[in-house]
């Protein structure tokens, strides 16, 4: 066996190395086949991308020298249209400047024009009214209603009087200044006026007679030639006189005569009248006169107004015209700005063009000489690989064979080795079962062996049974067992007498015990009624003793006197009368209903419930009085805080205001009279405006107004940074100016990141970042260097 097992494993072994080495020839002919794969597919790919390089230099075209030297020549002209039409710009910009400045200027003489116009229309209107109160007697004009003469005018209505001769004239008419003309006077009245009244019949009249002075009348010019025979009347033979007559003067005056002068002072031949003003009527003519000029000036200032509304018209004309040139030269500089962007980005894509023209072609010939030389590497590899899977092919063809013959050897080795095998085995089982015998008999043997023993030792202990028994035997014990059975006998009947005895005891014991029971069973049974009455009577003394305490609660309540109690109750009284109060109260106390014993705990309990709750209500009030302080000190500091915050925004706005209009005023205003609910209204004037909302303003106006605003809440609480976005978009050129100074003395502590398209406010930025949109929905952020713009643009100028 061991002979066959060696040459089974030597032809094993063989088989082994003859299939590992099969087997490593196939792994090597898989690997060369794959790589023979790989190398084939991997030429046609670059026989592949051969191709499409060929085909890519040959679709490449070499973009036109002439068409960028095009672009670059509509460059530089539309350049030159860009200056031209910056130049325009400047140009329109300082004329607009020019008739701004003049329409501002018709707009304060406008301004002007209006204040006098109104003032003077104010004046009039009062002197009309005071004029009216005059004529304000109601029971005098109903009764010249009733008489026909409520629309006639008044006389002082139709005199015009040299100045400084109308106290003159009212002191001598009096009354009569308030004269109405009628249709006859000789007629009788009906009815009585119920103040003073005159009334003239129109009529001519002739020259008064010469005399010393000047005839009163020749100061006195009619407008209505109907009152010139009352008023002839009323100042014939009155002279005007400068200062006071002397009396030659006096003495030449004729009967009826008088002179006046200017201060309304009368003198007769004998009599001087000194005149005072009545309170009705004083000032009536000079007010009347005031009245006349006031009317000429109102027409001329309204002469005025129409003037420089026209003039202010054609100036805002001239200035919308300028304004609307400056909008089409901006229009125009953004077409060509738009044009030059158009026509760089088209200069720069040409040269992009030319550049990636020639970048790619240099690339696409460097690939194919890398292409040409990985296919002549990869046409080696190939043949390489190939030679070397025949060589591998022939190798696995021979170990193929070498395998057969191991594999023919090694089951002949396999066989003779089985048949080795089959006849060890059974020899092993012939051996086994004969040791399986020999186990078996050496058992049996141990276990006669065991019982042997155990026999030997029942014998032992038989023979050493009998030997006692006959050492008993030999010594006759008998007597003595008698007579200690005779000693056990005789305690027997003497324990059995005892024991009786106790039965007895113990029966005459559980007699007297059973009496004694049924003796204990009688008395329980006769003291539950006791104990039933005894907590009946313990109820009752309880129900005494609450009806006691609670009689005297109701006599202290009452208070009561017990003496006169006690004395009372020790008096004798009869049956009848305590029966019926006894029937009396049972039927109080059986309409009361049954005694709540339990009311007692029920109160002290709602007593205590009610003091808990006091206690609690006590801490709520106390704590809404904490609650309400806590309020009124909030809303107090609230008030003050925000009193301050609109204080001090309201200052800043006030002075942010005029710098950026320059001039003006603007100031914040609270609606209503709680702060913490008031509304603020905004107020802005701007320089020569009295407008009343700022929702008269223009837009550029309202942007100035919002950012001073803006800017007052900011320097409230100043934030490091401030964006920005557009918020001179619709302002012009002085106002960016005024905007820029601002937000430059500001940047003094907050950093200022804005959005724009002005220039003016681009100039004042110190770091510029273009945003463009070449695509729709695109943008690009371009970088701007300034000084190289600014050498670009020398260059051009140049």
């Amino acid at each position: 066996l061991p002979q066959a097992e060696q040459a089974f494993r030597s032809e094993q072994e063989r088989l082994t190395e003859a299939r590992s080495q099969l087997i490593q020839a196939e792994s090597r002919l898989q690997l060369e086949q794959a790589n023979r794969t790989h190398l084939q597919r991997a030429a046609e790919a670059l026989a592949q991308r051969r191709e499409r390089l060929q085909a890519e230099l040959q679709a490449l075209s070499e973009p036109d020298a002439a068409v960028l030297a095009e672009m670059r020549l509509r460059l530089e002209e539309v350049d030159r249209a860009l200056r031209e039409a910056q130049e325009r710009l400047d140009a329109v910009q300082a004329e607009c400047t020019t008739l701004r400045e003049a329409s501002e200027r018709a707009a304060e003489a406008l301004g002007a024009a209006e204040r006098d116009h109104a003032a003077a229309q104010a004046q009039l209107a009062t002197l009309r009214q005071i004029q009216a109160e005059t004529e304000n007697n109601v029971p005098l004009r109903e009764w010249l209603e009733r008489q026909g003469l409520g629309a006639a005018a008044r006389l002082w209505q139709k005199l015009r009087i040299d100045a400084g001769w109308e106290t003159a004239v009212e002191a001598v008419l009096r009354e009569r200044l308030h004269a109405l003309e009628g249709e006859a006077i000789d007629r009788e009245l009906g009815e009585r006026p119920p103040a003073k009244a005159s009334i003239f019949q129109a009529a001519g009249t002739a020259e008064p007679a010469a005399a010393d002075g000047v005839p009163l009348a020749a100061k006195v010019h009619v407008l209505d030639d109907a009152i010139r025979g009352a008023l002839a009347d009323w100042l014939a033979g009155v002279f005007a006189i400068d200062g006071t007559p002397d009396a030659g003067t006096r003495a030449r005056l004729a009967a009826g005569a008088v002179l006046v002068n200017r201060a309304g002072d009368q003198f007769t031949r004998h009599t001087v009248s000194y005149h005072a003003p009545d309170a009705a009527d004083a000032g009536l003519l000079a007010r009347q006169a005031e009245i006349d000029a006031l009317q000429a000036r109102c027409a001329e200032l309204g002469g005025e107004l129409e003037v420089a509304q026209r003039a202010l018209a054609s100036a805002e004309a001239g200035r919308l015209e300028r304004e609307a040139a400056l909008d089409q030269a901006r229009h125009e500089i953004a077409r060509q700005e738009q044009a030059r962007h158009d026509a760089e980005i088209e200069s720069l894509k040409l040269a992009q063009a030319e550049e990636r023209y020639r970048e790619r072609s240099a690339q696409l010939r460097a690939e194919a000489e890398e292409l040409a030389a990985e296919a002549a590497q990869g046409g080696a590899a190939l043949a390489a690989c190939e030679a070397a899977a025949e060589r591998i092919g022939a190798e696995i063809a021979a170990a193929r064979a070498g395998v057969e013959d191991c594999r023919s050897a090694h089951s002949a080795a396999e066989s003779a080795l089985a048949e080795q095998r089959r006849a060890v085995q059974q020899a092993e089982r012939d051996a086994q079962d004969a040791l399986f015998g020999e186990r078996e008999c050496s058992s049996k043997i141990v276990e006669v062996d065991n019982s042997v023993r155990v026999i030997d030792q029942q014998i032992e202990r038989a023979e050493q049974e009998i030997a006692k028994l006959i050492e008993e035997l030999a010594a006759d014990p008998i007597p003595a067992v008698r007579q200690a059975l005779d000693g056990a006998v005789e305690t027997r009947l003497a324990c059995e007498k005892t024991l009786a005895g106790a039965r007895n005891a113990v029966e005459a014991a559980a007699g007297a015990l059973r009496e004694i029971e049924e003796a204990r069973l009688a008395i329980e049974s006769r003291l539950a009624p006791l104990r039933e009455k005894q907590g009946e009577l313990r109820l009752k003394e309880q129900a005494a003793s609450l009806n006691y305490e609670q009689y005297a609660s109701q006599l202290a309540e009452a208070a009561a006197d017990e003496a006169v109690l006690a004395a009372e109750a020790e008096r004798p009284v009869r049956p009848a009368s305590l029966q019926g109060e006894i029937t009396r109260l049972t039927q109080q106390i059986n309409e009361l209903g049954a005694v709540n014993l339990a009311a007692v705990a029920e109160l002290r309990s709602s007593r205590e419930r009610k003091g808990f709750l006091d206690s609690q209500a006590a801490d709520l009030e106390e704590a809404i009085n904490t609650l309400e302080d806590a309020i009124r000190r909030i809303d107090r500091e609230t008030r003050e805080l925000l009193r301050e915050t609109f204080d001090s925004v309201n200052r800043h706005f006030g002075s942010l205001f005029p710098s950026l209009f320059g001039g003006g005023e603007a100031r914040l205003i609270m609606t209503g009279e709680e702060i913490l609910d008031a509304g603020v209204q905004v107020m802005a004037q701007p320089p020569g405006k009295r407008n009343a909302s700022i929702h008269l303003l223009s837009g550029g106006e309202k942007a100035l107004t919002a950012i001073a605003l803006v800017f007052s809440l900011f320097q409230l609480n100043p934030a490091p940074f401030c964006l920005l976005d557009e918020v001179d978009a619709p302002l012009d050129d002085s106002n960016t100016v005024r905007f820029c100074e601002l937000v430059r003395k500001m940047s003094a502590q907050t950093q200022f990141l804005f959005i724009s398209h002005n220039k003016i406010t681009m100039e004042l930025a110190e770091q510029l970042i273009g945003v463009t949109m070449p695509e729709s929905g695109v943008s690009r952020v371009v970088a701007v260097d300034i000084d190289e713009a600014l050498r670009i643009r020398e260059e051009l100028a140049a």
